[in-house]
């Protein structure tokens, strides 16, 4: 038989794991649009047509 803390600790751990993606879906989603600053196009393109 497998050790009641055993399945509590591997409980946590996927609750953990699942919990890091979560929050890592979030900031991809979040960073870009409201963290991030915009890229100046100028700049990126080294010239004045952008």
């Amino acid at each position: 038989m497998v050790c009641e803390c055993a399945l509590v600790l591997l409980g946590w751990v996927f609750l953990l794991y699942l919990l890091y993606h979560l929050i890592t879906i979030l900031y991809n989603l979040v960073y870009p649009f409201f963290i991030a600053t915009p890229i100046n196009l100028h700049k990126a393109a080294g010239g004045k047509w952008a």
